[in-house]
């Protein structure tokens, strides 16, 4: 059970199909509260998939995390404010909305120091978990039930 695993600080959610967790974990150090996350998620019985926010990220979402507004991102992007060079998009160029590397944007915000919040200097720590994850170092047994937590 979740609860005796640990996890009693999360929520167990779905959407389209898939099952997550959000977890209201306090510790020292952020990635103390993700690493202690995940080792309970797998004590319950459950590999975790991935840990978000994910590594893509729309401009929107890029304003949200990095506190700023949508418009200050908008002119960061296109070079009219700031130091220029900001990342190029990484996916969604002929829609609506691209999709950037958040560790990529939040590094070079932290480079030119634009942003320096909590989920901007996480971002790094996020994008090597995933790798992690996503790698199977995380799997115990295949036959596990998959879980993604989201921290």
């Amino acid at each position: 059970n979740g609860f005796e695993a640990g996890c009693d600080d999360a929520t167990l959610g779905l959407r389209a199909g898939t099952a997550f967790l959000t977890f209201t974990r306090e510790a020292t150090h952020f990635e103390d509260a993700i690493n202690s996350a995940i080792r309970c998620v797998n004590k319950a019985g459950f590999d975790v998939e991935r840990v978000e926010p994910d590594d893509y990220a729309s401009a929107s979402e890029i304003a949200e995390r990095s506190g700023r507004s949508r418009e200050s991102i908008r002119l960061l992007i296109n070079g009219e404010r700031g130091p220029g060079g900001f990342p190029k998009p990484l996916a969604g160029l002929t829609g609506h909305s691209p999709l950037w590397s958040w560790a990529a944007v939040s590094g070079w915000m932290l480079t030119h120091k634009v942003a320096d919040n909590e989920s901007v200097r996480a971002a790094k720590f996020i994008q090597e978990t995933n790798t992690m994850l996503l790698n199977g170092k995380n799997k115990r047994q295949s036959s596990r039930r998959k879980a993604q937590a989201i921290i």
